[in-house]
């Protein structure tokens, strides 16, 4: 069985890579309001590219809930503090 110290780092980077999918998230509208034509395709593949990216973290969340259960909640709350500190 895994030590507390290992599930806390598992609930540590799965929580943070959730909270990097928001904060990544390309305003892709924003990215074409003055391009041309021949990039759209571009900016299309980003989205969805990026749509996958974020679906695979929300995946990987619900398998370490899944993995935890009510750890999950107790971790979390010990590991919060923690991620409000900035990192590089």
């Amino acid at each position: 069985m895994p030590s507390a110290f290992y599930k806390e780092l598992l609930v540590f980077d799965l929580d943070t890579l959730k909270i990097s999918a928001k904060q990544l998230s390309p305003n892709f509208e924003l990215a074409v309001k003055h391009a041309s034509p021949e990039v759209y395709q571009l900016v299309e593949q980003s989205r969805l590219l990026n749509k996958q990216f974020i679906e695979t973290i929300k995946e990987a969340n619900r398998m370490g809930k899944d993995l935890l259960g009510p750890e999950w909640k107790g971790l979390r709350a010990k590991i919060k503090n923690i991620q409000a500190i900035p990192r590089l």
